[in-house]
């Protein structure tokens, strides 16, 4: 995608593989590294979202993840609008 013109919202999240939250589902997509980083992350998610309710302002945890092995290159890249990664995990394998 490098040295390309984006027109339009980038929603890179529906580039990736995507997989649901729950339970022990993502362990065979990561490597023992990367699962152990997700889980810390999961752990931080846990705590922020403990903060909001108290906070009288819950957040929404999202049911489904999109992950990307490897590198996603945009060098030279031009976008006209908005790029959009939410509730994306860039894995460091590939």
């Amino acid at each position: 995608m490098s040295n390309s013109l984006i027109k339009g919202e980038f929603i890179g999240s529906k580039l990736g593989l995507r997989a649901p939250l729950v339970g022990n589902s993502l362990s065979p997509l990561f490597t023992e590294s990367e699962l152990e980083q997700f889980q810390q992350d999961q752990s931080r998610i846990s705590q922020v979202r403990e903060f909001s309710v108290i906070m009288d302002n819950p957040l929404v945890v999202p049911r489904q993840l999109t992950i990307f092995h490897g590198f996603l290159k945009l060098e030279n890249a031009r976008f006209t609008d908005s790029l959009n990664f939410t509730n994306t995990f860039f894995s460091q394998s590939g």
